[in-house]
């Protein structure tokens, strides 16, 4: 398993710290109570709803575990404007034995997942390849150390097994928007030449214009991250997970493609009670519903404010 990242990557300073890797320090606000969090300073979807509202998503671990009752799979057809997701409705969530309250969050961006459960008493595992992203994390775990000392943190990306042969991740990013590139595309590469060669040669680009690259605007940084399946990286877990989440940007069937094992359990013991896919990707339908019938899992689907992502829950039949 890849090396945890510990609490005390920062200074006893956190917030000083925090503002000179451009994180901003905002009060956020759970069903349980408020605690201090790092954002990115610069405006993204998550950063900005946190800033506004003081939370992402769901304000408690029993709202994303009781969705999966009322955000059932059925549709209600409307003529004008086509299928339309059931909206959210909490439910009575599912009660979790205290050897299971461990939560898996794949994909843990600024960490608010990760820190909504630790501080419902949770034990977690948030697996993160992006540096900026670990940054946030660290310096609200230095801000709140309760949290953080439930909390382990892995810099990895996570794929599937056709992507684990590449063995890495390359995260591009420019002020445009960022771009993940996995498994085999990013087997033969490296950040010296996805920043320098689109510039190289000049080549004539879908607007008719010729110029030493296509990319508008191109490039500014890359950094790159050892990839693994979700099967090896939980090679030597045996206590399995209550809860997991995976959200990875659009790439969420590749993950379950590399989490055979990992959560399809033969101890039915071990298996989530609930598990969030996100629903970005177009194929995440079918592949939350195939991971979910090998499971014998059922699911439900539903959007949830305040960005109106589509989410499939994915739950253990009653």
């Amino acid at each position: 398993m890849a090396p945890a990242r510990r609490p005390t990557a920062l200074p006893a300073n956190c917030t000083a710290a925090a503002a000179h890797m451009g994180l901003d320090i905002v009060t956020a606000a759970t069903a349980i109570g408020p605690f201090r969090m790092a954002v990115l300073a610069r405006a993204d979807v998550v950063s900005g709803a946190i800033k506004k509202q003081g939370y992402w998503e769901w304000r408690s671990p029993e709202e994303m575990l009781g969705a999966a009752g009322r955000a059932r799979e059925e549709r209600q057809r409307d003529r004008a404007n086509g299928p339309k997701v059931v909206p959210y409705i909490p439910d009575e969530p599912p009660k979790v034995k205290a050897a299971l309250r461990r939560f898996l969050d794949v994909g843990a961006n600024l960490g608010w997942y990760a820190f909504l459960f630790a501080q419902a008493g949770w034990d977690v595992l948030a697996i993160e390849p992006r540096r900026q992203h670990r940054r946030a994390i660290e310096a609200t775990r230095c801000l709140n150390p309760e949290l953080g000392r439930r909390i382990t943190l892995l810099s990895v990306a996570v794929g599937s097994p056709e992507d684990a042969v590449g063995g890495a991740c390359f995260f591009l990013a420019s002020s445009a928007g960022s771009r993940a590139l996995c498994g085999a595309a990013a087997a033969a590469t490296n950040c010296t030449h996805l920043l320098v060669a689109p510039r190289l040669k000049p080549r004539t680009c879908k607007d008719g214009k010729v110029r030493r690259s296509c990319l508008l605007p191109p490039y500014q940084a890359c950094e790159r991250a050892p990839l693994l399946t979700l099967d090896s990286l939980l090679l030597h877990n045996t206590r399995g997970f209550g809860a997991a989440r995976i959200g990875v940007g659009g790439l969420e069937c590749r993950v379950l493609a590399g989490a055979g094992s990992a959560l399809r359990s033969t101890m039915k013991h071990a298996r989530p009670l609930v598990l969030q896919v996100e629903g970005a990707a177009p194929k995440s339908a079918s592949c939350a519903r195939a991971f979910a019938s090998k499971l014998k899992y059922e699911v439900a689907q539903t959007r949830v404010p305040p960005a109106n992502k589509l989410h499939f829950i994915l739950h253990r039949k009653p």
